[in-house]
C-alpha cells in the first residue's frame, strides 16, 4: 500500500529532479562547447572561431564569412547596463525630467547590438533622466504612464512654438 501519495506524484517529483540534473548538464555541455568553437574574447568582448571551426564553416557548411560571436562577459556587461536603466526608468518623475531626442537605430537607441540590414531603420529615439542624473533611458524602458505624461510635455512645449 502506497501511503506518501499517488504514484502520478512521486512520478513528477523524479521529472523535478531529472530535468534539474539535465538542466545543469546542459550548461556545462554547453561551457564546453563554447570553449572548444571559439577563442578568447578581444578588447571588444568578441570572440572569433577557432581554426578547425573555421575551416568546418567554409569547407563544408560552404559560408564565406565567419562570423564573430559576443562573449558571455560582454553579453552579462550590457545586461547589467540595461537594468541599470531599467531600475532608473522607474525613478523619473515626468513633471520634472530632462528629455532629449536624436536620430538613431530605432530597434536599438542605445546602439549596443550589431543589426542586420532588414533591422536597421534610423528614426528619432527620445530620452529622459532625472534631473541631476547622468543616466539616459530611452521612452521605450519607461513605464507607460510616464512615457504619456513626457510625450504630452513635449507636444505642449512644441505647440507653443511658432510664429507670433
Amino acid at each position: 500500500m502506497w501511503v506518501g501519495g499517488s504514484d502520478d506524484d512521486n512520478f513528477n517529483l523524479n521529472m523535478t529532479e531529472a530535468t534539474m540534473y539535465t538542466d545543469e548538464n546542459s550548461k556545462i555541455v554547453s561551457k564546453a562547447i563554447l570553449r572548444a568553437c571559439w577563442q578568447e574574447q578581444d578588447g571588444r568582448g568578441m570572440q572569433a572561431a577557432r581554426p578547425w571551426l573555421r575551416w568546418f564553416l567554409t569547407h563544408v557548411v560552404g559560408m564565406t564569412v565567419v562570423p564573430t560571436r559576443e562573449s558571455e562577459s560582454a553579453q552579462a556587461s550590457k545586461k547589467e547596463w540595461l537594468a541599470v536603466r531599467k531600475e532608473q526608468a522607474l525613478k523619473i518623475d515626468p513633471e520634472t525630467a530632462e528629455v532629449f531626442w536624436n536620430h538613431g537605430q530605432v530597434l536599438d537607441p542605445y546602439g549596443l547590438y550589431h543589426l542586420t540590414d532588414e533591422e536597421e531603420c534610423i528614426g528619432r529615439n527620445y530620452f529622459a533622466r532625472s534631473p541631476g542624473s547622468d543616466v539616459w533611458v530611452s521612452f521605450h524602458d519607461l513605464p507607460k504612464a510616464v512615457c504619456d505624461r513626457l510625450r504630452a510635455r513635449i507636444e505642449a512645449a512644441t505647440s507653443t512654438i511658432g510664429p507670433d
